[in-house]
């Protein structure tokens, strides 16, 4: 067994070492050890550590990760190993996640449990080296442009693609602006908004932004739904007091006319996926569906009964990493049901619903590739883009898997004019080795068999947010990538000033 002090450093203070005066410590309680090796940690971590999500592998990280990943888990049976609580410069801070029972006051396991817990963690083998994906720098039917912001590290947390010709927006979440784009890329306005904005819907002539408020985590509530009529410049506010929502849709589920509203408050410690509706006058009453932070990815699965009833699909993130189903019944009611569920290192980011094989039926397809919790970060091999089909039984079932380390958002379309949708992908935490794969395109070669591809451009920022769509009006579909600079985090590309943006412009047609 390997060191109980290398294991885990507290217990050089739990398991006492008696000191008589200035002299040397030489007297040991060997009871204390002797309870120590009692237990079994990989017996332990079975019990203790599914409480919150699905039991981690110790083959789900490197190594070398595992001590910092412990020192956070620590914290939820009440042990600050790495004085991750305890060194937090604001004491409101600390009592605040206390008074949300987040951290128990005291120890929930004994010290001895936890000691041997990690040894058990820490002695593994971890994940094996994740060999880079081959990848073919042949990416030619595309031409490549570079926007510039004002920002020298700009943070692009948003793109948004309009239909026929007519430009595109990127959200600057460092200026709290929506930058509106012609077909060429120069700027034709650039607007205020009240925070960094990560969705925006256009239908007939409203704008509906969510926004996430603060960027970095944080537990305070400043995230707001806002729209505006086409052309007007004030917003005005539909839902406020937010926890870092995420992710909103309309629909009305209960076809009497008024759309509801479900809005993903991925939060930090405080969120909840919510559905809104109309009450008396203007007010909102809000349905809580889900108490738990995480919620990222919202779609609406059609239905498939007699009834006609569609229903909700959500993605889920931070602890517990699933996709969950909410089947309507009456007045507003929801019955949940997981379809999928994946350890908490997977890093959901993205759902989308999308024909792939040309038979009619849309294809449930994750993201995953969220690396931002850990140093480093490292590269884990199940990172990627996910393909699911789900049976009569609505059970998913995996069909295929394209590995991309550090995916992060996905776009789709007939970029090539087969019939066929393709799938370009931005790595916000790409293959060091491999810089250019921060940027990867999937050619649809039918019967879900893609060939991957790249262009050198992919190294040129950490690529955060993507859309698809016909951006100069020519007919065939363009793709529209953005930056996000995140201190702390290895930079791809000129470090001195980082594009704001990209276009990639389709050249199938002159």
């Amino acid at each position: 067994m390997k060191s109980v002090f290398a294991a885990s450093g507290f217990l050089i203070s739990t398991l006492v070492l008696f000191v008589k005066g200035q002299e040397t410590a030489k007297q040991f309680d060997t009871s204390l050890f002797d309870e120590f090796q009692e237990w079994n940690g990989e017996e332990l971590s079975k019990t203790y550590c599914v409480a919150c999500h699905l039991y981690p592998e110790p083959n789900l990280l490197p190594k070398e990760s595992w001590p910092y990943v412990l020192n956070l888990m620590g914290l939820y049976f009440g042990f600050d190993d790495g004085r991750m609580l305890s060194s937090l410069p604001n004491e409101q801070a600390r009592a605040e996640l206390y008074d949300m029972n987040k951290y128990p006051d005291e120890p929930s396991i004994s010290p001895f449990q936890w000691a041997a817990i990690r040894d058990f963690y820490e002695s593994s083998e971890g994940s094996a080296e994740v060999p880079p994906p081959p990848i073919a720098r042949n990416l030619v039917h595309f031409e490549t442009s570079l926007i510039f912001g004002d920002s020298e590290t700009p943070v692009t947390s948003m793109v948004k693609v309009l239909s026929d010709g007519a430009g595109f927006y990127l959200g600057d979440a460092g200026g709290n602006h929506l930058v509106k784009y012609d077909s060429f890329g120069n700027i034709e306005k650039m607007d205020s908004i009240p925070g960094a904005i990560v969705q925006l819907d256009v239908e007939d002539d409203v704008e509906r932004a969510t926004i996430i408020g603060r960027m970095p985590p944080s537990n305070f509530p400043t995230g707001l739904i806002v729209e505006r009529k086409a052309g007007e410049s004030a917003w005005r506010t539909l839902i406020d007091g937010l926890h870092r929502p995420v992710h909103s849709l309309s629909y009305d589920f209960d076809a009497d006319g008024n759309r509801e509203m479900v809005v993903n408050e991925f939060g930090h410690y405080s969120g909840s996926l919510s559905l809104f509706q109309m009450g008396e006058g203007e007010s909102l009453v809000r349905q809580t569906l889900r108490a738990e932070p995480g919620s990222i990815s919202l779609r609406i699965l059609p239905s498939s009964d007699d009834v006609g009833r569609s229903q909700l699909l959500v993605l889920n993130a931070q602890a517990r990493q699933d996709v969950t189903l909410y089947q309507y019944g009456e007045s507003l009611s929801f019955e949940s049901k997981t379809l999928l569920k994946k350890p908490p290192s997977y890093g959901y980011t993205q759902l989308h619903l999308v024909d792939l094989t040309g038979d009619g039926n849309k294809e449930f397809v994750t993201v995953n590739g969220d690396n931002a919790d850990l140093p480093g970060p490292p590269l884990k091999a199940y990172h990627g883009i996910r393909i699911y089909r789900m049976d009569s039984g609505l059970e998913l079932d995996e069909v295929a898997f394209l590995p991309v380390p550090g995916a992060f958002q996905a776009a789709f379309g007939d970029f090539r004019g087969t019939g066929r949708m393709d799938i370009a992908v931005v790595s916000f935490f790409p293959d060091s080795r491999r810089p250019e794969q921060g940027f990867v395109f999937f050619e649809n070669k039918g019967n879900l068999l893609f060939d991957r591809q790249t262009i050198k451009e992919g190294a040129l920022a950490p690529w955060m947010t993507i859309d698809s769509g016909d951006v100069d009006g020519d007919g065939d579909i363009d793709i529209v990538l953005g930056s996000g600079y995140v201190p702390g985090l290895p930079l791809t590309g000129d470090s001195r000033r980082l594009p704001a943006g990209m276009i990639l412009r389709n050249k199938m047609i002159p």
